[in-house]
């Protein structure tokens, strides 16, 4: 997830620590989300689109333009509400626009949609046992983890 703002980044790292499956790794600027999008190849990407340095705009043309990036699904995630820029992310090709403050249940569905796990209702069946899981969790990643 590639956001500035740390109350974003903790709030997607709470929604997301609740899936056993997904592995989230987080950037503050779209340089340091492009060079790890390269190294870790992550299943999505989320990213907000008003970022200091390169916007998410450019950051997503970046992406586009590398063999072994181009091909990830991107999610705009923005407090950026304006129709004209939502519009363009999606004609640039996001696979979607979450418009922040979201509704938790929607990017649950929309995370899901595009990483092609089960749904939510399976997460919070396990919700009690995560904390556990956590805390034995390897770095290795696993064939059925999916990186955010």
């Amino acid at each position: 997830y590639i956001d500035d703002n740390p109350s974003n980044l903790e709030i997607v790292q709470k929604i997301l620590l609740r899936r056993p499956s997904v592995k989230l790794i987080t950037a503050p600027d779209a340089t340091l989300g492009f060079d790890l999008a390269r190294i870790h190849n992550p299943n999505l990407i989320l990213m907000d689109i008003n970022l200091p340095g390169m916007d998410g705009l450019q950051a997503f043309e970046l992406l586009q333009s590398y063999k072994e990036t181009r091909n990830i699904p991107v999610i705009a995630v923005s407090a950026n509400v304006m129709k004209k820029t939502e519009e363009k992310a999606l004609a640039m090709g996001f696979k979607a626009y979450i418009k922040k403050p979201f509704d938790v249940d929607e990017f649950n569905k929309t995370v899901d949609e595009f990483l092609g796990i089960a749904s939510t209702a399976q997460f919070n069946e396990t919700a009690l046992k995560q904390e556990a899981i956590d805390s034995r969790r390897t770095s290795t990643r696993r064939s059925t983890d999916k990186i955010v």
